[in-house]
């Protein structure tokens, strides 16, 4: 199924949404329903076969060929089993008592039997500037649910306790009624699925995907489809209990709020923090409690209205069941119907909030402090390696761009040279100080792919859209940049309220991701079905690698052949077949050929993508089909 098909599909299953609520909660359900049992039907006619299968040892007494055909079907059977045993992981976070935060939970007690939903089993706090609720079975499929709810401390101390409390009316609207129950067991479906489908993969399983492929190619865009459009009314369903619980006023201001906020921390508060990898090879101490300390804080008006508008130009889409802001204020009847009014909304959340009136210290007090002192701890334990590998990253950029001003000053830059020096100034310094730079390299070599393309990419995430026409060119001069460049478009026409164009490069940018899926698959290994040919490589690289091979005593003879390949030809796929140099009559283990063909992997100068078999007994089809290809052999170790 297409982009095109699936946002078509979602559109029509919104509408009967909408109309027959009720008659689209039993579709939904008869649809996973369909899952299990087809995962369960599989399960029993492979249990029937293998219980065939041991019968007929006992009548015909051929054990080992009985063990051959059972072992693939009991390894299914059990993978299968594995899959519908979906286990969902609690959210991490700091714990929070009861005895610690007594306003906090009083507040949680009252609007949890407001919005008639039961109350949470657990209480945790976050670094996301975000809220959550989640049901974990603790029987699989089922049930038994302890309900955790997940408050963020960027979130506490960001919103007034009024607005706070719309958040957690919203979030309990989720557990009220029948949401939260059926919500999980559709969320157990996909899951399952999903398993099901990594199961078939890693194991390469041919009878598995013979009995599972063509189902899940047409039953999971169909559930996806169905759970999605669920899953937005759920939210929709949960803004009107915010409203009833609190008030649409106080449900619309906190969705705005933490709109800007969001904003806020992403162009503003955490570039300032991710400026420091530069010049500090560890996270500092404080940063997360001092990136929390700064989000009450007043807003600049005229940048409050600009990120506002642009958040409610936004539409919705079919990638994330969140509806827009836009869509999601219109359901409440807040949405601001002119200029007057929305600037009135922004002035009105752009004003600071004292620290002492936050949520955070009116249902934290004190203890929003050290709570933020330990998520300092644990947020720098998870991004110190990241941090470490940008800093190094950026001091190798700020030697490299040293050398090439001193290298500008003295002869011109090759093209390649100017690329190097707008991409790591834009590392160190920024996309203001490295777009002159781009713009200079591209006005002077127009064909230059990469140039096109980080050109395009700057210009979109400035809201500008000359970048589509850099990178539609960038597409036209390098193909391979179809994916990427597709999206980035994409995602500008999302934002800026043209979701009807984005569609198209939607639908490119999938169509490139599957061509590389395809390619990708292609090249993980070699089957008897597949055609060989000669290498065709030039005699120095075959010299080098003959040279290469030489120094490896257990290499007798070596064989190099392309696989053919159908999707991306361009990018050739390699065959290099090794038979060792051990006597006829040794046997030669498969743990030892797997030694050393991921040896040579890891020391051979090879051609990029290519995939080295060290034959051993299974392999012997292969040995027989390199052969075969003219001009293969490109190494045989003297005696």
């Amino acid at each position: 199924m297409t982009h095109d098909e699936y946002a078509a599909l979602v559109s029509r299953l919104e509408l009967m949404a909408a109309t027959k609520p009720q008659a689209y909660r039993l579709r939904v359900g008869a649809l996973a329903a369909l899952g299990y049992a087809y995962a369960l039907g599989i399960m029993l006619l492979l249990a029937t076969a293998l219980i065939l299968i041991v019968w007929g040892a006992f009548e015909t007494h051929v054990g080992v060929l009985v063990v051959k055909l059972a072992l693939p079907v009991l390894a299914l059977l059990a993978a299968l089993g594995r899959a519908l045993w979906v286990k969902l992981a609690p959210p991490q976070g700091r714990e929070l008592r009861r005895s610690e935060a007594p306003t906090l939970f009083a507040e949680i007690d009252t609007v949890a039997r407001a919005a008639r939903a039961p109350l949470p089993h657990h209480v945790i706090v976050t670094e996301e500037l975000n809220a959550s609720v989640s049901q974990v079975p603790r029987l699989g499929i089922f049930g038994w649910q302890r309900n955790y709810l997940a408050l963020g401390l960027p979130l506490l101390v960001a919103l007034t306790p009024e607005q706070f409390r719309a958040v957690l009316a919203h979030e309990f609207g989720h557990l009220s009624g029948a949401h939260g129950r059926f919500g999980i067991w559709i969320y157990r479906v996909r899951g399952t699925w999903a398993q099901i489908e990594d199961a078939i993969h890693h194991r390469r399983s041919s009878l598995g995907a013979l009995l599972v492929n063509r189902f899940v190619e047409w039953y999971e865009p169909y559930f996806r489809a169905y759970s999605f459009v669920l899953a937005r009314r759920h939210e929709l369903e949960a803004d009107q209990t915010s409203a009833q619980v609190t008030s649409a006023r106080a449900a619309a201001m906190a969705l705005a709020a933490i709109a800007l906020r969001a904003s806020y921390k992403n162009e503003i508060v955490w570039p300032s923090i991710t400026a420091r990898i530069a010049d500090e090879p560890t996270p500092p101490r404080a940063a997360f409690a001092g990136y929390v300390q700064r989000m009450p804080a007043e807003l600049p008006l005229q940048t409050a209205v600009e990120w506002l508008t642009a958040g409610l130009r936004i539409e919705s889409g079919v990638d994330d069941p969140h509806p827009a802001l836009a869509a999601r204020l219109q359901a409440l009847g807040e949405l601001p119907l002119d200029e007057a009014a929305l600037s009135a909304m922004a002035e009105h959340l752009a004003r600071p909030i004292e620290q002492e009136a936050t949520a955070g210290a009116h249902y934290l007090g004190a203890l929003a402090s050290s709570i933020a002192t330990e998520l300092d701890d644990s947020w720098r334990g998870k991004i110190s390696a990241s941090w470490k590998d940008r800093h190094r990253h950026l001091t190798h950029a700020r030697n490299g761009l040293r050398e090439l001003k001193v290298r500008a000053a003295e002869s011109p830059l090759t093209p390649n040279e100017q690329f190097q020096l707008a991409d790591w100034t834009e590392d160190l310094q920024g996309s203001a100080a490295a777009l002159p730079l781009v713009k200079a390299l591209v006005a002077s070599n127009e064909n230059h792919a990469s140039g096109l393309y980080m050109l395009g990419r700057m210009l979109l995430a400035a809201h500008d859209d000359a970048g589509i026409a850099y990178l539609e060119r960038a597409m036209q001069v390098d193909p391979s940049s179809g994916g990427p460049a597709s999206s980035l478009i994409a995602a500008h026409l999302q934002q800026v309220g043209r979701g009807q164009e984005s569609i198209a490069y939607r639908t490119r940018s999938e169509a490139f991701i599957a061509e590389e899926a395809a390619a990708q698959a292609e090249r993980r290994s070699v089957a008897k079905h597949d055609r060989l040919a000669a290498a065709e490589l030039e005699e120095p690289v075959l010299e080098r690698l003959r040279e290469q091979l030489a120094q490896y005593p257990k290499v007798g003879v070596a064989w190099l052949a392309r696989k053919v390949t159908f999707h991306a030809p361009d990018k050739p796929f390699y065959v290099l077949g090794i038979s060792q140099s051990a006597a006829w009559w040794r046997f030669v283990s498969e743990g030892s050929s797997t030694y050393l063909a991921k040896k040579l992997a890891e020391e051979l100068e090879l051609p990029p993508g290519t995939l080295i078999v060290v034959f051993d007994q299974k392999r012997k089809w292969l040995r027989r089909a390199l052969k075969k290809v003219a001009r293969s052999e490109i190494y045989r170790r003297l005696r």
